[in-house]
């Protein structure tokens, strides 16, 4: 067994050099070497590491001291001290006696540890890899009887002169072999499987799970020096560890290096294993299972998964995916020496692509911190090298590697074409129209203009399921009861998606859209996708919210450049149908895939009571067992947790239509008062108009709340506010656009509307009126827009003008309270770093102007509704209220479910466009219509598939609400029944059963 160290420290080179030949050398022997390995003396009155150490079956022990001289460096010897000289001057050490100390104490310890008495040779030697026999020989000051000869560079040269070298030595005593009963006492101590305990006579990279009939003497040693090589040791004992061997290793456990599971009154093991590297197979992983409940064997054979293999993990709700994820990219960079250049992930948000890259990186400073090694802070410093993305950032970056096969360039830009769309809709209905008269259509009584709307729609949607130029030419829009309206889109479809092309083309620019559906031209050429790098691995998070593009996009990446696959989701909080996502990724994947995958599944919840998910296993249950099958849900996707309730769990209270508010209103106070410390209670909503509803509602009862609303960003005031500032800047002799930036908290001014009446509106008068009562503050900046950049300038104003204090100013005049004052702060200047952040990320600082930022600024406040605000911890509010969907990946104390009476199924849609994974080869996609009265065949059809599958996203919505929850869940119902409506769902599963309250 040989554990070497990785570090890029001085000397080290000369190090690894002896290390390797002992390896080459000794390999197929009983032996084995450590490199540094941390030893404390029995009083633990000090600490050393030798630089080698070297143990064999019949030769002894040996530790060698490795120095990086050369022979002009030495330049005398007095005793047992060398003079040296450096780059740093002249220096004395003693490597002879260091060695020969930490020869001593190693001995002492080993004798008293393993009851060797003596009985095997030790060996001390300093080792010179840069010093040949020649210069050695040629210091006559270094031929003294009292000086030890090294081993030299000559020594080294290959395996053979090095084993004689060796053999050299070790004769010059009568051998002592350790019998093999001393010798397993040996490798016990050090822990280190013995041949017929481990396959491949091999180190430990990444991990060890230690099976332990009885604690070794000295096993605290042995730990601490598993653990300062960065090791991660699972530890599963029959017998129970003391209290203070724990606290010693405290921050390894805090950190998940060092996980302790005790088990007394079973046995599982009549000796001590030691398991290198998951090296275990499934069959005595679920005999552990069965012993230890609360080792999880799950994330442990996920971790371990052979690193060439293609895996599929379904992580229930609070299963840990995301420590799973991190610990899986260390195994194969520490374990398979795979670079993290090599690994790429794909996330669901921006949020999350930031907090995997934040968790991966301070996972290893961690490292580093526990064990001081260098190699963790490099790798540490390399997270940026791993392409952590959203499928858009990722699909942008393959379009940009093989933009010329589109005709594009590499500088690619993205926009929304959404003008350039409807002028192409005009175009071709005016074309369609001047060869045949209008009447008819006139006669369907439908506005000219409500119809291209509905058409650039239909379009938008086509783009959002993924659909490709030739997919939407070739769509089946069946029979209607009206053949003009019928011919029209036609006539659109056919036409439209080859004119915007050539737009696009000129312009060098796609829409959002194009991200992911051009992936699609790539899957069908397997020439052109192999100009990509081949062999990577691919993390692939929240998969159940890929479309039918990213599956097969991903699948043809596995089959033709050989990715290795990780993909991790939970079909139960597929949520985002609405965005084209189909809940059937996994098994779609399965299907399109030509290499197989390891199946996985995590079960074990780290977020919730065992009572409270016993509860909601009552109800998804009730879902799974329903004749439309609500939710993908069985005995097998069972939740277990060994998180003990402390309070109340379970509150689900009925009212009538009049008490709706009051009700609500007494469970929220009620509930709020007992939250402890930072604890949070999350109202959870389907929609942002039911968050603003319950703002309200918090606000009425003085309730300080923080808001986690869907697409919000820019609509805040941060935005809103520099939005204001930038075209005043722009319009400075505009008085309108001036006054209106003067009230906002870069200048703070308070101005009474009545004080311009008396302008009667009048420009002139405007400017003299703010020139006699305003301070000049504004028109020095409006001077100053030709000089500076617009970031340097808004960043001048910030700092000049007390931005940031004047904001608790500006809300402190809206008669907020102290709380909620402090909160709007904190939201505020969230959103403006994050806004800058956005700015400059878009435009390059030195070719941007005001009106291109503003311009810009006033397009996404119309129409961006994915953006989301930054979240935010604050220890002065303790509820908040967010839609489902913003709360997916979070947790709460309590989760409050106040509106269940509103219907989902509000919004009647004008056309359907059929899954693509539900059409058999040959057949066409259906497009199913319907405007005012008139519709096609297909229309009914496919409204009731997304009916069903419109319940059943409902359904997964719940879920997700629910398994937020750590402790309590608060749901309250009309008395009444409301068709398609939570309250309905939620009763059909049999909330109520008998608990009524």
């Amino acid at each position: 067994m040989f554990f070497p160290v990785k570090s890029n420290g001085y000397g080290y080179s000369e190090e690894e050099l002896l290390f390797s030949l002992l390896k080459s050398t000794f390999e197929k022997e009983n032996a084995f070497t450590f490199q540094q390995l941390p030893i404390n003396t029995f009083n633990e009155a000090f600490r050393y590491e030798p630089d080698i150490l070297f143990f064999h079956q019949q030769l002894g022990m040996f530790i060698f001291e490795v120095k990086s001289y050369k022979i002009n460096q030495i330049k005398g010897v007095r005793g047992t001290n060398w003079l040296c000289e450096g780059k740093q001057g002249s220096f004395t050490v003693s490597p002879q006696k260091q060695v020969e100390n930490q020869m001593f104490h190693t001995r002492n310890i080993l004798n008293q540890r393993c009851m060797l008495h003596n009985l095997f040779n030790t060996h001390a030697f300093v080792v010179l890899p840069n010093i040949s026999y020649a210069e050695w020989d040629a210091r006559e000051d270094l031929q003294k009887e009292y000086i030890k000869r090294p081993i030299l560079k000559d020594d080294l040269l290959n395996e053979v002169v090095f084993y004689e070298t060796i053999q050299t030595f070790a004769n010059r005593l009568k051998l002592r072999p350790l019998d093999d009963l001393k010798w397993q006492d040996v490798l016990d101590y050090f822990m280190i499987p013995s041949k017929h305990e481990s396959n491949s006579y091999a180190q430990a990279r990444f991990s060890e799970l230690h099976l332990l009939n009885t604690i070794p003497e000295g096993y605290a040693d042995v730990i601490q020096t598993k653990l300062s090589q960065g090791l991660k040791i699972y530890v599963l004992s029959q017998q129970t560890f003391k209290v203070e061997f724990k606290e010693t290793f405290c921050q390894f456990i805090d950190n998940f290096q060092l996980l302790i599971y005790e088990e007394s009154t079973k046995t599982f093991t009549d000796r001590n294993e030691f398991i290198l590297d998951g090296d275990i197979t499934d069959d005595r992983l679920k005999e552990l299972e069965d012993i230890f409940l609360n080792f999880n064997t799950g994330q442990f054979a996920i971790i371990h998964a052979p690193y060439d293999r293609n895996i599929m993990v379904s992580a229930g709700a609070g299963t840990g995916k995301t420590h799973v994820m991190v610990d899986r990219i260390l195994f194969l960079l520490l374990n398979e020496q795979i670079p993290l250049s090599e690994i790429s992930m794909i996330t669901f948000t921006n949020d999350s692509t930031s907090e995997m890259k934040l968790r991966l990186e301070n996972r290893l400073l961690t490292l580093y911190k526990l064990t001081n090694q260098a190699v963790f802070l490099n790798f540490a410093e390399d997270v940026s090298s791993v392409e952590i993305s959203t499928i858009h950032s990722f699909a942008k970056g393959v379009l940009q590697s093989l933009a010329h096969e589109l005709g594009y360039g590499t500088d690619i830009s993205i926009r929304s074409f959404k003008y350039e769309k409807q002028k192409i809709i005009f175009e071709i209905l005016d074309e369609y129209f001047s060869s045949i008269a209008i009447t008819d259509f006139l006669n369907t009584k439908i506005r000219y203009y409500n119809f291209v709307t509905i058409l650039l729609n239909m379009w938008e949607e086509m783009e959002k399921k993924g659909l490709s130029l030739e997919e939407i030419k070739d769509l089946d829009f069946g029979q209607a009861n009206h053949t003009l309206l019928q011919n029209l889109i036609i006539e659109v479809f056919r036409k439209c998606e080859c004119k915007l092309e050539k737009v696009k083309k000129a312009h060098q620019s796609i829409t959002m859209g194009d991200l992911i559906r051009k992936l699609k031209t790539f899957t069908e050429n397997d020439k052109v996708l192999k100009q990509l790098a081949p062999g990577k691995y691919l993390f692939v998070d929240e998969f159940q919210d890929s479309d039918d593009v990213q599956i097969e996009f991903i699948a043809k990446l596995q089959e033709i450049l050989d990715y290795k696959i990780f993909v991790v989701g939970d079909i139960k909080q597929a949520i985002y149908r609405f965005r084209g996502s189909d809940y059937r990724a996994f098994s779609e994947l399965i299907k399109r895939s030509k290499k197989t995958f390891l199946p996985y599944t995590l079960h074990h919840n780290y977020r919730t009571s065992e009572t409270l998910l016993k509860r909601m296993h009552g109800l998804f249950t009730n879902w799974g067992r329903s004749e439309n099958q609500d939710l993908t849900y069985n005995e097998k996707d069972c939740l277990t947790s060994n998180i003990h309730s402390y309070t109340n769990e379970w509150h689900i209270k009925e009212y009538s239509y009049s008490n709706m508010d009051a009700v609500n209103s007494s469970l929220l106070q009620e509930h709020v008062r007992q939250l402890k410390g930072k604890e949070k209670l999350a109202i959870l909503v389907r929609t942002n108009n039911q968050a603003r509803t319950m703002k309200i509602l918090c606000t009425t009862l003085d309730i300080p709340t923080i808001q986690n609303l869907d697409g919000q960003f820019y609509l805040c005031d941060a935005v809103k506010h520099l939005h204001i500032l930038l075209l005043a800047l722009q319009y400075a002799d505009q008085p309108m656009y001036v006054i209106e930036a003067l009230q906002t908290p870069y200048f703070g001014y308070e101005l009474n509307n009545k004080n311009f009446i008396a302008t009667q509106g009048n420009k002139n008068r405007l400017k003299q009126f703010l020139n006699e009562h305003v301070k000049q503050n504004f028109s020095k900046y409006a001077e100053l827009v030709r000089d500076y950049s617009p970031l340097t300038l808004i960043q001048m104003i910030m700092r000049e003008e007390n931005f940031y204090v004047r904001i608790e100013n500006y809300y402190k005049q809206q008669q907020h309270s102290e709380q909620e004052v402090h909160l709007q702060v904190q939201r505020y200047k969230l959103n403006m770093q994050h806004l800058l952040t956005i700015i400059e990320q878009q435009f390059a600082t030195n070719t941007v102007t005001i009106p291109i930022i503003s311009n810009w600024l006033e397009i996404q406040m119309k129409t961006n509704r994915t953006e989301n605000e930054p979240t935010f911890e604050s220890d002065t509010a303790q509820v908040v209220i967010s839609t489902v969907h913003r709360s997916k990946g979070l947790q709460y104390h309590t989760i409050f479910l106040p509106i269940t009476n509103k219907p989902y199924n509000t919004i009647k849609p004008k056309y359907f466009i059929q899954d693509g994974i539900d059409l058999k080869e040959g057949i066409k996609r259906q497009f199913g219509w319907r405007i005012e009265n008139f519709q096609n065949n297909y229309f009914n059809l496919l409204k009731d598939t997304e009916n069903n599958e419109a319940r059943k996203e409902e359904v997964r919505l719940l879920y997700v609400a629910l398994t937020r929850a750590e402790q309590k869940v608060i749901i309250t119902l009309p008395s009444n029944n409301i068709n398609n409506s939570w309250s309905e769902l939620l009763k059909e599963a049999d909330i109520l059963g008998g608990i009524r309250r």
